[in-house]
């Protein structure tokens, strides 16, 4: 079996400290039977079968778990240390290729699922937030949600494909909201008193492929200030203007004055709402700094965004696109750093703080 282990944070236990409990379905250790081994008198042996653990009269560890050395290790009823991913009291656990306990974030190859593992050593099941506050949920199997709707509890959530929970997002036409939970009011509407049965599934994961990377709470303060998206189904583009390069179509327009994102293409939402961001932030004033200092670094950029040559001096396009692109990808996102430090010190300040 192969196995791959991704940790959330290098964890190392103190040496010395005593688990009170390891359980899944049921405690892995009972009251009273743990204890350290003493390393004088217990030895790593192996053989064809595999590492046991032994002392000096030949006794080994078996059917039970095992801390040495700050470590836990599990050994079978034959007293083989358990290596890889392993079946324990209903539940399955990683460990490495020289028997320690793994713990944070696993990923199981043969399921194609993630597991979380407390410091503690058991399992997570239910609703786990991250320092960050994504919320993540896991079945009585320890196995994350993710990829589509869930009910837990008799409600309805959303799981993107790495598993955090829609929260302050966008879900095709849906807004969820803090709580993870539908709120119809703030639901993005469309143009032509269509209902949201009517729109693709296509569009509808195109909306949610925009929406996913863009700041929750931008978007929170956007629905807080009173904006709304509108979606025009039946329009081809809000404006066309001739280019160098040939008429360039502009799919969405920001209405400051009726608080509106107006859009016709559900992939261009993460450049409109960086618009948005861009407003709300002050950066189209004549007097912004970030302005002015973005403008002058744009070379920094070319690379990573086209820029008409009719929007060379559109500070509100120009600032979308740079949002677009800076969220859209991690991988992006880390050659924009590296190539441009100044226009993404600028960026991170106003997406994230």
């Amino acid at each position: 079996m192969r196995k791959r282990w991704i940790a959330a944070a290098s964890i190392i236990l103190i040496m010395g400290s005593m688990m009170t409990s390891m359980a899944a379905e049921e405690k892995i250790q009972g009251e009273g039977e743990s204890q350290q081994a003493s390393v004088s008198d217990w030895q790593w042996q192996e053989d064809s079968g595999g590492w046991k653990y032994v002392n000096t009269v030949g006794e080994f560890r078996k059917n039970r778990w095992e801390e040495i050395n700050g470590y836990w290790y599990y050994f079978d009823n034959e007293g083989y240390m358990a290596s890889d991913w392993t079946r324990i009291g209903g539940m399955n656990y990683c460990f490495s290729e020289t028997g320690e306990l793994q713990l944070g974030w696993c990923y199981n190859d043969d399921e194609e699922k993630w597991h979380y593992y407390n410091e503690d050593g058991t399992a997570q099941k239910g609703w786990y937030q991250e320092k960050n506050g994504s919320w993540y949920w896991f079945s009585t199997k320890g196995e994350m949600a993710s990829s589509g709707y869930k009910n837990v509890a008799g409600k309805r959530y959303y799981f993107f494909d790495n598993g955090q929970m829609a929260a302050n997002q966008y879900v095709g036409l849906f807004y969820m909201d803090e709580n993870g939970l539908r709120n119809k009011e703030f639901d993005i509407s469309i143009d032509g008193k269509k209902t949201s049965a009517s729109v693709s599934s296509e569009v509808k994961d195109a909306f949610t492929e925009a929406a996913k990377n863009i700041p929750r709470d931008w978007i929170r303060k956007f629905i807080d200030q009173g904006w709304e998206i509108i979606y025009y189904p039946g329009k081809k583009y809000f404006s066309a203007p001739m280019t160098e390069s040939g008429i360039y179509y502009v799919c969405y327009k920001l209405d400051t004055n009726y608080k509106k994102i107006k859009i016709c293409q559900a992939e261009e939402l993460t450049a409109a709402f960086g618009e948005y961001i861009g407003y709300a932030s002050g950066c189209y004033g004549s007097t912004s700094q970030d302005a002015t200092d973005l403008l002058m670094s744009r070379d920094s950029v070319e690379d990573f965004l086209y820029i008409p040559d009719y929007f060379s001096d559109d500070m509100r396009f120009y600032f979308g696109k740079l949002v677009a692109a800076y969220v859209g990808s991690s991988y992006t996102r880390g050659e924009m750093e590296e190539e441009a430090p100044r226009v993404t010190e600028i960026l991170k300040r106003i997406l994230y703080t």
